[in-house]
């Protein structure tokens, strides 16, 4: 039923737009969520319109955001940085499998030049 489909790219977004705790002008609650102008600018999808509302409380300028279609944007960021953390776990993993190997090298050499300075005490060439 989709066409067009193309996998997002969230992480660098994320910047765009911020979270924010508010205060409800109408009923005074306090209340957690984004400013519709700012995610519009990176992800206009996500948010509906003033003249796009069915209902609007405050004018036809209030703009909303359906927080359903941010979720689908999280669980993509989460997977970005999965991924992010996966590659740098591998990393990590070869610098520590280079790190035991240059260790054991510079035992070999301590050890080699340990019978060096034996043979050297002991008068041989």
């Amino acid at each position: 039923m989709k066409r067009d489909v193309e996998t997002l790219s969230v992480l660098d977004k994320l910047d765009g737009y911020r979270a924010v705790r508010f205060t409800w002008k109408a009923s005074g609650k306090q209340d957690v969520g984004v400013i519709a102008q700012e995610v519009y600018e990176v992800f206009p999808e996500v948010v509906v319109t003033g003249d796009e509302k069915e209902t609007v409380t405050e004018g036809d300028e209030a703009w909303g955001v359906n927080y359903e279609k941010l979720g689908a944007l999280a669980l993509e960021a989460v997977k970005e940085l999965k991924a992010a953390n996966d590659n740098l776990r591998s990393e990590l993993n070869a610098a520590n499998d280079n790190y035991a190997a240059d260790i054991d090298a510079l035992r070999a050499i301590v050890e080699e030049q340990g019978r060096q300075i034996e043979r050297l005490k002991a008068g041989a060439p």
